[in-house]
């Protein structure tokens, strides 16, 4: 992708319609990229993948040209392989304060963020709901693991 800032990116997107290709790896992703097409008048291919991984590899190896994805990938953005046009977040996110808002952009519509939660069956025992809720409660009381989820740009 040739485009150095968001601006540029849309204006290629404009003039280039449905020549680059965006990977989706989630519905919450899907419809941000869908939200952003219709916000910014471009058009690209949705490729469906089976998880992030799979589109990051694809990424870096250029077989595609877009993805939306989490904060999981600023040590790829930070290393060089990928570019990073702006966050989601209503605000700039403190691990990577130079990469702006897509509300700073103009496009205060997609003010976007993934939730992460564990699940279980609905039939699971209550024994191991207890056992998981407090695993994970010790887990998020332990600064260490605070620490290292703030690093790779979780709010907790």
């Amino acid at each position: 992708m040739p485009a150095k800032s968001l601006n540029e990116l849309i204006a290629w997107l404009k003039a280039n319609p449905n020549k680059a290709s965006e990977g989706v790896t989630a519905s919450g992703t899907h419809a941000a990229a869908a939200i952003f097409q219709k916000e910014t008048g471009t058009r690209f291919q949705f490729i469906p993948y089976r998880g992030a991984s799979p589109a990051i590899q694809d990424l870096l190896a250029g077989q595609i040209d877009l993805v939306w994805e989490s904060p999981l990938h600023l040590p790829q953005v930070r290393a060089g392989y990928i570019k990073a046009y702006a966050v989601t977040s209503k605000t700039r996110l403190a691990t990577a304060p130079n990469i702006p808002t897509l509300d700073e952009a103009g496009l205060p519509a997609l003010l976007y963020s993934a939730w992460y939660g564990p699940f279980a069956p609905k039939a699971s025992p209550r024994d191991a709901i207890a056992k998981l809720n407090a695993a994970l409660t010790n887990a998020l009381d332990d600064p260490a693991v605070l620490q290292r989820l703030r690093r790779r740009a979780f709010r907790v």
